[in-house]
């Protein structure tokens, strides 16, 4: 067990005296360049997609508030047409039906040559049934 803490104080020495060297060096570039380039690009990318999303969420508001707008004068048109509608189904009567041309319509009913039965028959038929069974 000490065998591995002695291993472990070893390596982390060794590791710690590389980073914290003046002069470090990977592939023959300096260490704190290299870090220091590394967090300017990634902070420079975060205040990017900062921005970005920034103004899209103000684009987004700005197009709501447009929207909520035209939702309100559609509204109002709506209850303009509604009450038009009201006004003139009022004064449609049977008179300005005839005066326009419109003439009622009278229904066909269309009869099978087989069967012919209306709700009135089904209870003669019924009534006629029960009369012969009990003959």
């Amino acid at each position: 067990m000490t065998q591995m803490i002695l291993k472990l104080n070893n390596y982390v020495d060794s590791n710690v005296k590389v980073v914290s060297q003046l002069g470090a060096t990977v592939n023959g570039r300096n260490l704190n360049k290299i870090i220091f380039r590394l967090f300017s690009v990634s902070f420079l990318m975060l205040v990017f997609l900062y921005v970005s999303f920034l103004s899209n969420i103000i684009f987004n508001i700005t197009e709501r508030r447009s929207l909520e707008n035209n939702i309100n004068i559609l509204s109002s048109e709506i209850g303009n047409l509604n009450l038009t509608y009201l006004s003139a189904s009022s004064q449609l009567d049977l008179k300005l039906g005839i005066s326009m041309g419109l003439t009622e319509i009278k229904p066909k009913f269309i009869n099978s040559s087989k069967f012919v039965a209306s709700s009135w028959d089904f209870g003669k038929l019924k009534l006629a049934t029960s009369l012969k069974a009990s003959h």
